[in-house]
């Protein structure tokens, strides 16, 4: 399987056999993983360390899966479908944190996550953060999980996390997404024109993107360059309605998740004490005598009657251990659910409805908030339904505060009832009880006189209340999309006028077909020593001659409308097909070629390579013979066939190659094979 080297071969790691097949696969710039995806309809996504040790497996979906891409710290990976929806994976703990529409009407076609190299200021770098003083983070409710286990955005005030910018292309559109959730921005095209690849510079100020344009006799094949300079100056702005975004998301789970704590703490403490109630409440309607529970209950306090019904409850159901643990488990669930209310969700609501009021108040700065989507109507149909939950949640403070002084009452009266029938049936009862005192028989008494069954369960109810409201808040706060449309127009609206296309460039047109393309910004050498973008299109024309790989290299500012560009054109042979284009690094692209005895990864050396002013459309451009350049590549063949995909990463110097036949064969790019080296067996998996 290792197959021929050269003198400048790459060093073969080894061979590896899996269980399952590839449809996409890429390595992480920041660590020896290596992320693959199988293909539909059981759609997974495994990673895989350098050791082949599996990292984690999570199953994705149904759909096949189209774009895959590394975070640019290597913290998530992103997982685009033939659907157009948007997976998100926390690479530390393995699970899908993002599952939701990508503003991509059709097939996603490529992803590209960049860091900003932008210095965004402090989250509450406003005019208005005099009047909104920082709160200090809610403490969690250790007891039960947060729904939310991993958050995209950091909302530390005091460390912010670096914005990132996702794009997402497919169809005739692009999307630009902060830390890879929030819609920031949308480029649309024409219909008959989609984008197949597209990146922005790492200073956020330009994107490119390759366009097919449908055609008479085939395709046309554009490189669009568009001004995204809005990025640059909003970076301030963008990060800091980000983290509001992403904190509202935080809060609103952990809101849900206080009143699921709630729910669970009252049910739990009182069920001991409804369960001896509810007893009470047969055993009189078994007995010959009319009444109810309640009214037998209130004829031994006013009287101290006490029924057969009632006797034989006290003698036969209850007794000081029940009622000590009863005592115990209301006491215990009213504290805690007012330890809850106290200082996890009302604190929470307090911070939402903080968060949505200075929003609201920055969206009347229309100058700087206008553009980015800032919608005051929205932000103010939010503050009245959150300032209603916080005043029953006051409401349910209040009343725990009576329930619980009528349940420790009704305790205390209950402990006296026991005492007083031990002393009928045995003379030296063993020990004195405290009776209740006036204002617990007032307690009582008002308690039995009350309209409601005896088992009513009022706490339970404003719960419920509490749990209702929370669910008639807009739907605008119930996930991380739709909570961005707080501070967002529809993408579909979102900066129609703001994205200015400065230049297109025909690169190819005609008839014959393209199989693989990518669109990427390098960093080369400035005239000053400082490094400046360009940009690198490569793509893979098929005819009757052969394949042909093309290069072109754009430089130019977004002010520099005209800028350069420059081709250069590899033909292969005609028995040889042009399987996947790779960058490598910022001076290298890899290529993977497959002939009917086996394969070959090659890697061109971009500044070695005879470029030439470009010609438009790129048939004009005077091809090379892949043969003549052999002193300017490295290279390896397998006689191994079946090769299908390409993985490389120029920071890890390494590549992978996956065959048919469920093979992987990893290698290191940097280091050269020796000549008489043996070639490693398949290893198991």
């Amino acid at each position: 399987g290792g197959g021929k080297m050269n003198s400048r071969s790459f060093k073969l790691l080894g061979h590896k056999q899996c269980s399952h097949d590839a449809s996409l696969m890429s390595w992480s710039a920041n660590m020896d993983l290596l992320a693959t995806v199988s293909p539909a309809p059981d759609v997974q996504l495994i990673v895989y360390r350098l050791s082949w040790q599996k990292l984690f497996q999570v199953r994705i979906g149904s759909n096949e899966c189209t774009a895959l891409c590394w975070h640019a710290e290597g913290k998530y990976l992103a997982l685009g479908d033939s659907q157009g929806s948007l997976f998100l994976v926390d690479v530390e703990s393995g699970e899908v944190v993002f599952n939701g529409g990508s503003s991509i009407a059709d097939r996603i076609a490529c992803f590209q996550w960049v860091l900003s190299s932008h210095k965004t200021a402090s989250r509450y770098a406003s005019p208005f953060a005099p009047l909104f003083p920082a709160i200090s983070p809610v403490p969690p409710v250790s007891s039960f999980p947060n729904p939310y286990p991993s958050r995209l955005v950091s909302t530390s005030q005091s460390n912010p996390s670096p914005f990132s910018v996702l794009v997402v292309s497919g169809g005739p559109c692009v999307t630009f997404r902060a830390n890879g959730v929030f819609p920031i921005g949308r480029i649309q095209l024409p219909a008959g024109e989609s984008i197949e690849s597209a990146c922005v510079c790492p200073q956020l100020d330009t994107a490119a993107l390759l366009v097919r344009r449908s055609t008479p006799v085939g395709h046309q094949w554009l490189l669009q360059i568009w001004d995204v300079n809005r990025f640059v100056n909003r970076a301030d702005e963008l990060q800091r309605l980000v983290a509001d975004a992403s904190e509202l998301t935080e809060l609103i789970a952990a809101m849900h998740n206080c009143m699921r704590t709630s729910a669970t703490i009252w049910k739990d403490g009182v069920k001991p004490l409804y369960a001896k109630l509810l007893l009470l409440e047969e055993l009189v309607q078994e007995s010959t005598v009319s009444g109810t529970a309640k009214e037998t209950l209130l004829q031994y306090l006013i009287g101290s009657t006490v029924s057969s019904s009632l006797s034989r409850f006290l003698s036969q159901n209850l007794s000081e251990q029940a009622l000590n643990r009863i005592e115990k488990s209301v006491e215990s669930a009213c504290v805690s659910l007012s330890q809850v209310f106290q200082n996890h969700l009302i604190p929470t609501v307090e911070r939402l409805l903080l968060i949505v009021t200075d929003l609201q108040g920055l969206a009347q700065w229309q100058e700087r908030f206008k553009k980015i989507g800032l919608q005051p109507n929205q932000l103010t149909s939010l503050v009245e339904p959150l300032k209603l939950f916080l005043g029953t949640c006051e409401e349910l403070l209040r009343r725990l505060v009576t329930v619980r002084s009528i349940y420790k009452s009704v305790t205390v009266w209950f402990h006296h009832a026991l005492w007083s029938q031990l002393q009928e049936t045995s003379p030296s009862p063993s020990r004195d009880v405290t009776p209740p005192t006036a204002a617990d028989l007032n307690r009582i008494s008002s308690w039995l006189q009350s309209e409601q069954p005896l088992v009513d369960d009022e706490v339970a109810r404003l719960l419920n209340r509490v749990a209702s409201e929370s669910a008639t808040l807009p739907a605008i706060l119930e996930d991380i999309d739709s909570c961005w449309r707080i501070i967002s127009e529809s993408p579909a609206e979102l900066i129609s006028e703001s994205f200015e296309m400065i230049r297109e460039v025909s690169v190819h047109s005609g008839p014959a077909e393209s199989t693989c393309w990518s669109i990427h910004w390098i960093q080369v050498p400035g005239n000053d020593a400082q490094q400046r973008s360009q940009l690198l299109v490569t793509l893979c024309i098929k005819d009757s001659a052969g394949d042909r790989l093309c290069l072109l290299q754009h430089t130019g500012e977004a002010e520099e409308e005209e800028g350069s560009t420059q081709a250069c054109v590899v033909l292969f042979s005609p028995d040889t097909m042009l399987e996947s284009i790779q960058r490598y690094n910022d001076t290298s692209i890899g290529c993977l070629t497959t002939t009917n005895s086996g394969a070959k990864l090659t890697l061109f050396d971009l500044s070695e390579l005879p470029f030439q002013p470009f010609e438009s459309p790129l048939v004009l451009v005077q091809a090379i013979d892949a043969v003549s350049v052999d002193d300017l590549k490295r290279e390896r063949t397998f006689d191994r066939v079946g090769a299908k995909g390409l993985a490389l990463t120029g920071t890890r110097r390494l590549a992978a190659i996956w065959f048919s036949s469920r093979v992987v064969s990893l290698l290191d790019m940097e280091e050269d094979e020796e000549e008489d080296a043996m070639d490693p067996d398949v290893t198991e998996l």
